[in-house]
């Protein structure tokens, strides 16, 4: 994580609501604010939509809820799958690949 990353993790809805909570409040103390927009909700379970009552605040914002959140170069997913990762890492091999086939022989590869 970055110096100003924050990642909370919380076994409940109400639980997550109060990190939030400290967050706002330290924020409102420190003097620092939070990006609304870049901030994001990830539930991690096995399967199920979400209900209606997990929703979670930031100073009367509503916070997205997300299926996936990519960091540092990392997908994460609500069920902690690591295809989606395994895909993205596979077209940027193939992507370096056909750059360096291009840049050193002047051709592409064959598909």
């Amino acid at each position: 994580m970055f110096a100003d990353d924050v990642a909370s993790v919380a076994e409940t809805v109400n639980n997550l609501q109060q990190h939030i909570r400290h967050i706002e409040n330290f924020c409102y103390a420190t003097g620092i604010s939070l990006n609304v927009d870049k901030s994001k909700v990830m539930v991690l379970r096995n399967g199920g939509p979400l209900r209606t009552y997990e929703k979670w605040y930031y100073k009367n914002s509503m916070l997205e809820v997300v299926p996936c959140y990519k960091y540092l170069g990392a997908y994460f997913t609500w069920k902690l799958c690591w295809t989606n990762m395994t895909d993205v890492l596979c077209k940027q091999a193939s992507k370096a690949i056909a750059h360096i086939f291009k840049c050193y022989f002047g051709y592409f590869p064959p598909e």
